[in-house]
């Protein structure tokens, strides 16, 4: 009760949602909204919790619940009572077959009441991602993931979408709504597939159809079309160990250069508790989880490349928190009799322990994207001859050491022309990703990749950045105007390093400062700081046989709960021709470069957890077509007397045989 006020009723029913609070829940609610007269006197006229009836409890809509988001902690999660009233009671049925499901979610009654009428999904939260202020319930974050899962997977009103494990249709209507795009959906519940159609025929004004059978064999009406968005939310964990089974079902009907975008129940890479098999695994009848590595792993091995990956385990533990209170408030058991606010609190126990996870990935088919054929560092390689530098021409030295990039960077004219001034980045692309009719150029496009590192890496006025591999300061010099972070450069070549001060000397209103080092062995000025972000773009690639080295460097220099975001030139996994040597490698001095595959296990070996992951294959290629065309009417060449054109051609070539590719990751310690 709030202080100084008294009343004998512990909880009263808000007839704006019909949901039960106690007093101070009421009033933390409105407070800001109403004086706390107008609140306390709104509370007398609320009725008593004890004289509403459940069934007129249970109907209401909730409202938005936890408007302030408590730390991603265990001993946040709400104390749990158990209630006294058998009704809400979760059926719970022997675990392990893919049968078991078909039963749970014919038989469970909980799930309108606590998610929300006709949603069996977990949530995405922007106010976890920086992107609004607005903190959403549970039911708004299901129809939030469904949005974001629309913008990854670019689906438009031409798309032909399946969804698997579709539930009560609340994500097809919600796709179908928001794009106009033929949706179809598969789910094994007879009760779900019952109320999709329900929903189905009260919208005729939507594309929607949905079949009751198993996404491990797809019925024959639903096999018999091809679909551009194959879909799924949280379906793919209850039968995780016929994983591959379901990569071959998609497989059987994705059509040519369509994806797969997935919203997938995780476990832990390291093992599973007791605690966590009783309160997670049993409650929703799991036999095994993947975790995220495992769950990577597999659909690579499946044929499949990752073109987006995010880590949702925050989103998932936000969800799980908004239904204990839910669930505690409509007093809701499991069939052993512990209130089912328990097992959710567990639930978020188990994320934070890294037992439980949430992922969501959009994939697409290795053959649609090239399948190089020759294995790794089949032809030997030799360097160069140095040449004299004449006007818009590169000047190559020998490569393979590290040197060899200072040597490149000081001494090369050409990408003031070409790239644009001070810029000696790559590019993104909005267009790519459905995000804007406008198509920019490389140079604008460069500057729209670091603002995308931006809001990937949440950074903010607060913020203390490192960028490794700074070049001339640009990128720093973008972060530090649009978020009024103290920004720190560190380049290995003496001309960037010149240049970036005079930047930082032109701007003596922004925040920023730059030194002369390597990023395997840090300057003692920049390694006695501690570091929020630690930043680089297309630097890491220059000795790639050292990244072990440099992420310990990020160790060295990460303040606690700190984040590295990384955009990097990456090689193939399964191997690279002669040619892509002569126009990539030689061109740039790479000695190595790990594919997508190898990146990502050698920073999560290094001790990083990779919250984001973006395939940048066509964006690369994107730049390196605009690029080419101004260098073919600049005249300029190579070398080797080559036009550099040309090698920026064969760049676009190599990427799309998968030789040469691009990534954007958000790692944490």
């Amino acid at each position: 009760m709030a202080p100084g006020y008294t009343n004998s009723v512990t909880k009263r029913v808000d007839p704006d949602d019909g949901v039960a609070y106690t007093y101070d829940e009421l009033s933390a609610f409105y407070k800001g909204t109403y004086t706390k007269k107008d609140i306390k006197a709104y509370w007398e006229k609320c009725e008593p919790w004890e004289q509403v009836t459940f069934s007129k409890k249970a109907k209401k809509e909730r409202k938005v619940s936890d408007q302030t988001t408590a730390p991603s902690t265990a001993q946040n999660s709400p104390v749990l009572k158990p209630s006294a009233s058998p009704k809400g009671v979760v059926v719970n049925v022997e675990i392990g077959e893919e049968k078991t499901q078909k039963d749970y979610y014919d038989k469970a009654t909980h799930y309108d009441l606590v998610w929300g009428l006709d949603n069996i999904h977990l949530g995405y939260y922007p106010h976890l991602m920086g992107n609004g202020l607005v903190k959403l319930d549970n039911v708004q974050a299901a129809d939030a993931l469904t949005r974001r899962m629309i913008e990854v997977g670019q689906i438009t009103h031409t798309s032909t979408v399946l969804d698997l494990g579709c539930g009560k249709g609340q994500a097809c209507r919600v796709i179908a709504e928001r794009t106009g795009a033929r949706v179809t959906g598969v789910d094994l519940g007879t009760t779900n597939i019952q109320r999709a159609n329900e929903v189905a025929a009260s919208r005729p004004d939507l594309r929607m159809k949905f079949f009751e059978g198993s996404f491990t064999d797809l019925p024959k009406k639903v096999t018999s079309q091809k679909y551009s968005v194959v879909f799924s939310q949280v379906a793919f964990c209850h039968v995780h160990k016929l994983l591959p089974t379901i990569l071959e079902q998609v497989k059987r009907v994705l059509a040519p250069g369509g994806v797969l975008i997935v919203n997938d129940y995780l476990g832990g890479d390291n093992g599973v508790s007791d605690t966590t098999k009783e309160h997670v695994w049993k409650r929703l009848h799991f036999e095994h989880l993947h975790g995220h590595q495992a769950w990577r792993n597999i659909t690579e091995d499946g044929g499949f490349v990752i073109d987006h990956y995010e880590n949702l385990d925050r989103h998932m533990a936000q969800t799980y928190r908004d239904m204990a209170m839910k669930a505690d408030r409509l007093g809701l058991k499991s069939t052993d009799g512990a209130p089912l606010a328990k097992n959710y609190s567990e639930s978020v126990n188990a994320i934070e322990k890294g037992e439980v996870g949430m992922n969501l990935a959009r994939l697409s088919l290795l053959s649609d994207v090239g399948n190089p054929r020759e294995p790794l560092q089949k032809y030997a390689f030799g360097p160069a001859e140095p040449r004299t530098a004449e006007t818009g021409m590169v000047t190559n030295v020998e490569i393979g050491e590290e040197k060899t990039q200072k040597d490149y960077y000081d001494k090369a004219s050409h990408y003031d022309l070409v790239w644009g001034l001070d810029n000696i980045h790559l590019g993104y692309y909005p267009h790519l990703v459905g995000n804007d009719l406008v198509v920019l150029d490389n140079v604008a496009a460069s500057d729209a990749l670091t603002q995308k590192m931006i809001e990937v890496g949440q950074i903010k006025h607060n913020s203390t950045v490192l960028d490794l591999g700074c070049g001339k300061g640009q990128a720093c010099r973008v972060i530090a105007e649009y978020t009024g972070a103290a920004v720190t450069g560190v380049d290995l070549g003496t001309t960037n390093i010149q240049r970036a001060n005079e930047v930082a000397a032109s701007r003596p209103d922004l925040r920023m400062k730059f030194f002369e080092g390597s990023f395997t062995d840090l300057p003692k000025e920049v390694a006695s700081q501690k570091y929020s972000v630690v930043f680089s773009q297309v630097a890491f690639c220059h000795v790639h046989k050292l990244l072990p080295t440099i992420l310990d460097q990020v160790k060295r220099v990460l303040a606690p709960g700190g984040v590295l975001i990384v955009n990097d030139y990456l090689g193939g996994d399964k191997g690279v021709s002669d040619t892509t040597k002569e126009h990539v490698w030689k061109r740039l001095h790479f000695e190595h470069l790990h594919g997508h595959q190898a990146w990502r296990k050698i920073t999560q070996d290094g001790g990083f957890v990779i919250q984001y992951y973006e395939n940048l294959d066509r964006h690369m290629a994107q730049t390196y077509r605009d690029m080419a065309k101004k260098a073919d009417k600049l005249g300029l060449k190579s070398t080797d007397g080559a036009p550099l054109a040309k090698n920026y051609s064969e760049s676009v070539i190599a990427i799309e045989k998968g030789e040469v590719g691009m990534n954007l990751a958000l790692l944490s310690l």
